[in-house]
């Protein structure tokens, strides 16, 4: 005979199946089906099934959704067989594209492009792809194009079966390639219904949504600068966010009706805006284009989620913020973006249940995403500090590429839970091939355990110019605190305010602030953005300065 907690492992949930019957319609928790067993006082067998964390690691087999539930699609890269290599970029926007649009289709949930790009170098079987990233269907296919003929092959396919649900293949000019995209997410859409017995009612539903994507015929040479800037806008590290900010300019220059275009370049200037440059350089730019791209597509989704960010990021108005994310994922429930900067939004007020559950529906749409460590670090500034370490470390598996970076990330949350011996190590992973952010994040840990070397010299060259990425004031601030030179850090947080970028919104819970968290110039920044003064569990209260 079993026990449930047999079946369920540690700090694991198993229901039976009558409570599976009342909750599985009414939450977005993934359960996997467990063979009938005997359990102790129960005369029969019966079916059992176990919560699955969502902080699980990728290969976790996920189950496949019943009639009731969403549909989970994933849309692999498509392959490029066009004659000049040059063309490639065309495939890979093209594949961003139609993530978009199937977003777009009520009962679809779409996983995001980060997670679906490793495939394409290190491709995988339909039923690999389906147990790793959790999803029913899979749509693969290729682009060929050759001067202005494109001519695109795609397939459904069901991921547990293999089997095909729908194929087509199009032939058409460039400049017609939005109608396609719209002919695609129709058929999809269409044949998912049909195999999963979707009601007729819902159908009506679905058909009767407009879709805002399509509200003009654009230009074969503005949609190709659309596609070249969403690749560009994907390898940020390589190409810089110029190459994509030039792209999307040229695109609404040739068609100022593209209104994917100037909310693609608004939430790249908000996706840049303190990290590769300042705030107040950029954010009018994010606001002006995104308020132009709703004057033309009210129901953009990308367009209110801009909004929602520059809400955020800008001019810290919470409420509004709030709003306009809650408006994008109203109208794409697939918006990862939204859902990524809501729970960021939630979790620097302290409303961290809230946070958790927006976070877990980020990891489920983009599991290959930093999404997990984020819920990770709610967890532990909500009290869950187990929990949300084994997250954090867990989390590593899927950035395999920037293990560095990571591990300087899990090292901070180490001491954000009072894990000094753990940060320790954390501190001591050697450097080779580390980028500037990596340095000067290894730096900020080891000052923060009493190493402060590294730290005066990654400042120095900071405040000579000496390095090529942007660091904002407030993140040269992170540094002086760290190495206890309180009056420099202060002076540098009041400038990040003063001059505009104003970031300590964001990074103000950092265990970096606690030498200076008490002092009185501190607090009142903080009451300046109507931010909560919290301390966290796991860390003691830092005596006030003097």
């Amino acid at each position: 005979m079993a026990e449930y907690w047999t079946l369920a492992g540690p700090e694991g949930i198993c229901l039976t199946q009558q409570v599976y019957d009342q909750v599985a319609n009414k939450t977005d928790t993934t359960f996997a089906r467990l063979p009938p067993v005997s359990l102790k006082n129960v005369r029969a067998a019966g079916s059992i099934y176990r919560v699955v964390p969502v902080w699980n690691g990728a290969a976790t087999e996920r189950p496949k959704a019943t009639a009731s539930r969403n549909r989970v699609v994933a849309v692999l890269p498509l392959t490029s067989i066009s004659p000049d290599p040059h063309d490639a970029y065309f495939a890979d926007g093209l594949t961003d594209e139609l993530i978009s649009e199937l977003s777009q289709v009520r009962g679809l949930s779409v996983i995001a492009r980060t997670s679906v790009a490793p495939y394409k170098t290190a491709p995988k079987s339909i039923a690999e792809v389906g147990r790793e990233l959790g999803v029913d269907t899979v749509v693969e296919g290729s682009v060929r194009k050759a001067g202005d003929q494109v001519r695109i092959s795609l397939t459904l396919v069901d991921a547990e079966t293999q089997r095909h649900l729908w194929t087509h293949r199009y032939d058409r000019e460039v400049n017609d390639v939005f109608a396609v995209q719209e002919d695609v997410a129709k058929r999809m859409s269409r044949a998912l219904r049909l195999e999963f017995d979707k009601t007729h009612r819902d159908e009506e539903r679905a058909r009767s949504v407009p879709n805002p994507r399509f509200g003009t015929v654009t230009t074969g040479k503005a949609y190709d600068h659309y596609l070249r800037g969403l690749v560009a806008a994907s390898n940020l590290h390589e190409l810089g966010y110029e190459e994509a900010v030039r792209h999307f300019d040229l695109a609404g220059r040739l068609d100022p009706n593209l209104a994917e275009a100037l909310a693609a370049c608004a939430n790249l200037y908000v996706t840049v805006a303190g990290e590769y440059v300042s705030m107040r350089e950029v954010m009018p730019r994010a606001r002006a284009l995104a308020k132009r791209a709703l004057e033309i597509s009210p129901d953009l989704s990308e367009a209110h989620s801009a909004l929602g960010n520059i809400a955020l990021q800008f001019d810290h108005d919470w409420g509004l913020a709030e709003s306009e994310f809650s408006t994008a994922i109203a109208l794409n429930s697939s918006n990862v973006v939204a859902y990524r900067f809501y729970g960021m939004l939630l979790r620097i007020l302290g409303r961290f249940d809230e946070a958790k559950q927006v976070y877990r529906r980020a990891i489920q749409l983009d599991p290959g995403n930093f999404d997990q460590m984020s819920l990770a670090l709610v967890e532990i500034q909500s009290g869950n500090i187990d929990v949300g370490l084994r997250m954090a470390e867990e989390s590593g598996g899927h950035h395999h590429h920037d293990a560095l970076g990571h591990r300087a990330h899990l090292g901070l949350t180490y001491l954000q839970a009072g894990r000094r011996e753990d940060a320790t190590r954390a501190a001591d992973s050697p450097m080779e091939g580390a980028s500037e952010e990596d340095r000067f994040d290894t730096a900020l840990l080891k000052a923060l355990l009493g190493r402060p070397d590294d730290a005066r010299l990654v400042a120095a060259e900071v405040e000579r110019g000496a390095t090529k990425s942007y660091t904002s004031a407030a993140h040269l601030a992170m540094l002086y605190s760290a190495i206890g030179e309180r009056e420099r850090a202060l002076g540098l947080l009041e400038q990040d305010d003063r001059e505009g970028d104003a970031v300590l919104w964001l990074y103000h819970q950092g265990v970096y602030f606690d030498p200076i968290r008490e002092d009185p110039r501190f607090g009142a920044l903080l009451a300046k953005y109507r931010l909560p003064v919290t301390v966290h569990p796991g860390r003691q209260r830092t005596t006030r300065a003097s």
